[in-house]
C-alpha cells in the first residue's frame, strides 16, 4: 500500500512540475540498476548536497567528491569528516587547468553556458578548474572504480581531462544532456566512450520535459576484452 501512494504521489508531483517546465529527478530504482556494480572506490564528479542514491548503492565504497560550487563546502567537508576513506576535492575539473566562470541559480550550478530548459543564470563566481588526471592518481591496489558525473553540460570537458583516469574505471555515469544548445552532441559523448573501451548499457533516468526529455543517467561500462 505504502508502495502504491508513494508512486502515485510522485506522479502527481512530475505532472505539476511539468506544467511549469521543471524536471523531476528522483528516481528511487537507480541503486537496484546498479547492484551488479561493487566498486571500492567512487569518484563523484558534481557533488552539490550529495548523491545519495551512490551512496546506498554502494555502502562500502569510499567517495571521492568533486565539487565546483563553494556553497556546498561546509557541507560536504562535514560529510566527509564522518567516513573512513572519503575525501573532498574543493575544485572544478575540465578540459585544460585554469579559473571560469560558474554561473548560478536556484537549481544548479556549471562552467557551461545555459541550454535552453535550465533557468536564468543569477549570478557568477570565479572557481579553479583542475583536470581529473591531475589531480588523482589511482593506485593498481585500489580496485573496482566507478566515476559518476553531473556537471550541468560540462561533462564532454570533464570527460576530455580524464583519458587516463578512465583507464582505470570500470564504469561511468553520466549525465548526458539532450536538450538544444547543449555544449556538445550525444553522439559526441557515445562515440568518445566506444573509444575508450566502454559501452552503453542502460538509462538508469530520463528527466521529462513538456517538449522532451532534457538529460538521462547514461551508464556505460568496459568493454569486455576478447583475444
Amino acid at each position: 500500500m505504502i508502495r502504491y501512494i508513494r508512486e502515485a504521489w510522485l506522479r502527481l508531483l512530475r505532472m505539476g512540475a511539468r506544467l511549469v517546465g521543471h524536471d523531476i529527478c528522483w528516481d528511487f530504482s537507480r541503486p537496484a540498476q546498479l547492484s551488479h556494480l561493487k566498486p571500492a572506490l567512487v569518484l563523484d564528479v558534481g557533488v552539490a548536497h550529495g548523491t545519495d542514491f551512490l551512496e546506498t548503492a554502494f555502502p562500502q565504497a569510499a567517495f571521492y567528491l568533486f565539487e565546483a560550487n563553494p556553497d556546498y563546502y561546509q557541507e560536504l567537508r562535514a560529510k566527509v569528516a564522518r567516513r573512513q576513506g572519503w575525501k573532498l576535492f574543493e575544485t572544478a575539473l575540465g578540459r585544460e587547468p585554469g579559473t571560469l566562470p560558474l554561473s548560478c541559480n536556484a537549481l544548479a550550478s556549471s562552467l557551461a553556458a545555459p541550454a535552453s530548459g535550465q533557468g536564468q543564470i543569477q549570478g557568477q563566481i570565479m572557481v579553479p578548474v583542475a583536470r581529473l588526471d591531475d589531480v588523482l592518481a589511482i593506485p593498481a591496489s585500489a580496485g573496482d572504480v566507478f566515476l559518476k558525473i553531473d556537471t550541468e553540460g560540462y561533462e564532454m570537458a570533464v570527460l576530455s581531462g580524464a583519458e587516463q583516469t578512465l583507464s582505470k574505471v570500470q564504469a561511468v555515469l553520466v549525465e548526458l544532456r539532450l536538450q538544444a544548445g547543449a555544449p556538445y552532441r550525444p553522439q559526441e559523448l557515445l562515440d568518445f566512450m566506444r573509444a575508450k573501451g566502454f559501452q552503453l548499457t542502460r538509462i538508469l533516468h530520463a528527466a521529462a520535459r513538456p517538449k522532451g526529455y532534457s538529460y538521462v543517467d547514461a551508464l556505460f561500462e568496459r568493454l569486455e576484452k576478447t583475444d
